[in-house]
């Protein structure tokens, strides 16, 4: 009796599909980083098929499929396989798994996520504001601020209450915050005492760090900075309006700092020392970013994704994802927003500011397919989640991807 084999064509685990408009598909490898874009409507059919339950990425390899799935085959994000019986072969496909809904009920206007507070991973809470003559630096530290965690200029100097502080790290405690960011001026210290500020933190078991410009780093004074070293990192910025002389002896100390540049335009990057750079949008720099920061074809290809970050950038953004900013005067942000979610000064808490983002969602879930210029292209997932600068100018298209 003749031997009869079956056939079938099998979609291997590794690969990523985005099943896009006009049956457009992206078949993208996370082993090696190759990616297969196609608008070919029989090959989509085919993949469709192939994630039917009841297929679960196998499907029986028939003579009418070997010209549209050839190219799939020889690259290597299908493959055949001949086998001498009738039993279907496993392919565990990649699939997100099941997500929790936002439920409602009439009595809470919020989504029902058990611990909300659970979902919130990072504060930055600003300490105080800066106050300066120079417009030029105002605005460029501006536009930094929105885009970093360094300190903000205003007309008029103001700091955030003690005990407004105090409740804030408070709150805190039944979050899943590890690290508590500070961001601030020397002259938040000179209004607040320095030894009630480190009291205050030891008496919680977060990590703190202070963000800080390195001409007011410098301002603080030896005694200062001793202090708040014993339960804070300090994360140190720098740019070109920073005086040359802040620069001296800011490690002399043997402290453990981080270091930052600051960059505007390329003469920042010509000038530059040898630390890591930050390149900040000002709207009028977007040469600087098309040639040095933004993402193309070969980034894609150098940087293979894994399959959790693909997912991941489905759902949500883990740039700014479960983070809340707090500014001086207690307004609170999602991370990389400038809407205003709410005033700590009014009794407004964490938890409402958790609960109201999962609802409005202005960041948080802020993913490619919802801006405009990212909405229909296959790599929207591929690419690193959407930037703080982007959120400032949702209008622009901030890649150097031809699709």
């Amino acid at each position: 009796m003749r031997e009869q084999f079956f056939v079938w064509l099998i979609i291997s685990p590794e690969i990523f599909v985005d099943f896009l408009e006009e049956k457009r598909l992206l078949m993208y490898n996370v082993s090696n980083g190759k990616f297969l874009y196609s608008n070919d409507k029989g090959l989509y059919d085919i993949v469709v098929k192939m994630y039917l339950p009841k297929n679960l990425g196998v499907i029986p390899y028939e003579p009418s499929l070997e010209h549209t799935a050839d190219e799939a085959i020889r690259q290597g994000f299908f493959s055949v396989r001949t086998v001498s019986n009738a039993i279907k072969p496993i392919s565990l496909l990649p699939m997100l798994s099941l997500q929790k809904d936002l439920e409602r009920n009439e009595d809470d206007k919020y989504a029902r996520l058990g611990n909300k507070l659970y979902y919130l991973s990072g504060l930055y809470v600003s300490l105080d504001c800066c106050v300066t003559e120079n417009e030029m630096l105002a605005r460029c530290r501006n536009m930094a601020s929105r885009q970093y965690p360094c300190a903000c200029y205003e007309e008029k100097y103001a700091c955030l209450d003690y005990k407004m502080l105090q409740e804030l790290i408070s709150q805190t405690i039944a979050s899943s915050v590890a690290v508590i960011d500070f961001i601030c001026s020397y002259r938040y210290f000179l209004e607040c005492d320095v030894q009630d500020f480190v009291n205050l933190l030891r008496n919680y078991s977060f990590k703190y760090r202070i963000h800080i410009y390195v001409e007011d780093y410098a301002l603080l004074g030896k005694q200062n900075v001793q202090s708040l070293s014993s339960c804070c990192q300090f994360i140190i910025y720098k740019d070109c309006f920073s005086p040359t002389y802040a620069n001296k002896g800011k490690n002399d100390m043997g402290l453990e700092v981080r270091s930052l540049q600051l960059i505007y335009d390329f003469s920042d990057i010509e000038n530059g020392e040898r630390m890591e750079c930050l390149p900040v949008w000002l709207d009028d720099n977007e040469q600087m970013f098309r040639e040095k920061v933004w993402t193309s074809g070969k980034d894609l290809m150098n940087n293979p994704r894994k399959m959790s970050y693909l997912f991941r950038n489905k759902k949500l953004n883990a740039n700014f994802f479960g983070i809340l900013d707090v500014s001086c005067t207690g307004e609170v942000r999602p991370h990389g927003s400038s809407s205003k979610l709410g005033n700590v000064n009014s009794g407004y808490t964490l938890l409402d500011a958790v609960s109201a983002e999962f609802v409005e969602n202005h960041s948080w879930r802020m993913t490619r397919k919802d801006l405009v210029n990212c909405h229909s292209c296959p790599f929207r997932y591929v690419c690193p989640p959407v930037s703080a600068c982007e959120l400032m100018r949702p209008d622009l298209k901030m890649c150097n991807l031809n699709v």
